[in-house]
């Protein structure tokens, strides 16, 4: 039955308010779920006459406005109307989360979602902090680079005890103990979530290939894309990015990852006092769980970098950037902490130089410095963007003396009756 005179006015003026919550809830701009719902807790039918016609007038000449433009700016197909049924859906959970997909079905797309680097599988989470976003591989970038922001402060911390005199370092067993544990811990959370985001990457683009041309696919292309048959990671870098985009990756991109990291990623996985079988390796697995060092760390970090950006590249030029990698690229730049005894050692060049001559304008070694510095650090540089983690490599400090360095303080972490 259709409302009339103050009934209508009343469930219009009720209805643009709990619309208004809803679009504040989005924004963020809601402190409590109790400001949520007041206006869905006011009487309207109850309000006098002249109080009602005002209500109805400023909807007429500005919230009605506010809201369109609100939709316009940020979900091209919500109304109003679609804003009240997600107020009612909100009031009775509290929260909401929904896949993406789900949520443009049922209420709209949402402006600049896919240029902004937003994968489609992403889950929309309603909820006091606004309208977010989550999705796998931001949950396994944000381990990360949280697990590598922690290697890197315990490893810097451990580089002061390394030349340090065995008798004295007893007297800060504690300590070192302390830093060891909270290094080896973030090896293996960096490895885990690097293969991680590895898959989950992978598993994207076959899962957006699937639901736009699955029609069209044979049987053996679908058994593969939704990993019907177990198929191997192997199989998934070699083959996705084929079937997908009709090219194949560089074997040297994926070699580092499939043949030396993904052993360190299996014993930590799949821990045994066997050795792995003969097939895969034969490698012994409690050697590759209790010797995850910064150098293997860091090339596995670059190598799924290096996969992942090498895939993007086949997508085309007009491809947003994925949202969750500059920030995993940036963590990664700062893992290999060598760059700073490289440059270092480098501004050290021109400081012997000057020290020889015993004149700061000497202009001659001025000149020379500043050809070694651009000529060595950017040659680093460029060999870093052609083999990622080759700095990591020759100058890895725990290959030698710090090799065994490293054992020692394993050693005083995992055993000892002070611990």
């Amino acid at each position: 039955m259709a409302l009339k005179g103050r009934d209508k006015e009343a469930n219009l003026i009720r209805d643009v308010n709990v619309a208004c919550a809803a679009g504040r809830l989005l924004l963020g701009e809601l402190s409590s779920w109790e400001e949520f719902l007041e206006p869905d807790l006011v009487n309207y039918s109850e309000l006098p006459r002249k109080q009602l016609k005002s209500g109805k007038y400023d909807i007429k000449t500005n919230l009605q406005q506010r809201i369109d433009n609100f939709c316009k700016s940020n979900f091209p197909k919500m109304s109003c109307s679609k804003l009240v049924m997600l107020f009612e859906e909100l009031k009775a959970h509290r929260r909401l989360e929904i896949p993406y997909l789900d949520f443009c079905k049922k209420y709209s797309p949402i402006n600049d979602f896919h240029k902004k680097g937003y994968p489609m599988h992403s889950t929309v989470c309603i909820s006091l902090w606004g309208l977010q976003y989550r999705f796998p591989e931001h949950d396994f970038s944000n381990d990360l680079v949280i697990s590598l922001n922690q290697l890197i402060e315990a490893e810097a911390e451990l580089d002061t005890y390394r030349n340090a005199e065995h008798e004295k370092l007893k007297y800060e067993k504690n300590n070192i103990s302390s830093l060891v544990r909270k290094s080896e811990s973030s090896k293996r959370q960096v490895m885990q979530a690097s293969f991680s985001i590895l898959e989950c990457y992978l598993n994207d683009i076959a899962w957006e290939f699937h639901n736009n041309e699955g029609q069209t696919l044979s049987k053996g292309k679908t058994k593969l894309l939704k990993d019907i048959s177990n198929v191997t990671l192997r199989d998934k870098i070699r083959k996705y990015p084929l079937t997908i985009f009709g090219k194949e990756l560089d074997e040297k991109t994926y070699k580092y990852i499939l043949d030396e990291a993904k052993q360190y990623r299996d014993s930590l996985m799949h821990p045994s006092l066997f050795s792995a079988p003969e097939k895969f390796g034969g490698y012994d697995k409690l050697a590759k769980l209790y010797n995850i060092d910064m150098e293997i760390i860091v090339k596995t970090v670059f190598g799924v970098i290096k996969i992942v950006e090498e895939i993007e590249t086949m997508k085309g030029k007009n491809t947003p950037e994925l949202i969750w990698l500059p920030e995993v690229k940036e963590a990664a730049n700062q893992a290999p902490y060598q760059w700073i005894r490289l440059v270092v050692v480098y501004l050290l060049i021109p400081l012997v130089l000057l020290i020889c001559g015993g004149n700061l304008g000497w202009w001659q070694a001025w000149l020379y410095s500043l050809l070694i510095l651009a000529v060595g650090i950017e040659g680093r540089m460029w060999a870093e963007q052609r083999h990622p983690g080759i700095t990591a490599e020759r100058q890895n400090t725990c290959s030698t003396d710090g090799g065994e360095c490293r054992v020692s303080y394993g050693h005083c972490g995992r055993a000892g009756p002070s611990l």
